[in-house]
């Protein structure tokens, strides 16, 4: 799958965009348009989102190294209006790729406060 994605492409695009050693990336950010691009140019199908993405975080980690760190917001609105909180099981209210981290990396870690 990664030969078929182009890692090396994929992270020649990071770099353009200012991805380096030591950074601490915030990616918030709309799936949709980089699920629509595979689909286009790469013929990825969505049976294969999982194994696309998972080679997108990767091309992150690759650049900002172990020095550097990414954070998913992961937030969800519901706290502040009285609905409960579980750190295992509240989906978060900012986008899928977020959600997507919580249920499929097991090398991130969310914080316990619900913001």
């Amino acid at each position: 799958m990664e030969g078929s994605i182009n890692f090396e492409s994929l992270l020649a695009k990071l770099r353009a965009q200012g991805v380096s050693k030591g950074d601490m990336v915030y990616v918030a950010s709309d799936v949709t348009g980089l699920l629509d691009d595979a689909r286009r140019q790469l013929g990825i199908r969505m049976t294969e989102r999982d194994a696309y993405l998972d080679i997108f975080i990767n091309a992150l980690q690759t650049l900002v190294t172990e020095s550097g760190t990414l954070l998913f917001p992961v937030f969800t609105w519901g706290f502040c209006k009285g609905k409960p909180f579980d750190v295992h099981h509240t989906r978060c209210q900012v986008g899928a790729l977020n959600n997507w981290v919580l249920m499929h990396r097991r090398d991130f870690q969310r914080t316990r406060h619900p913001i």
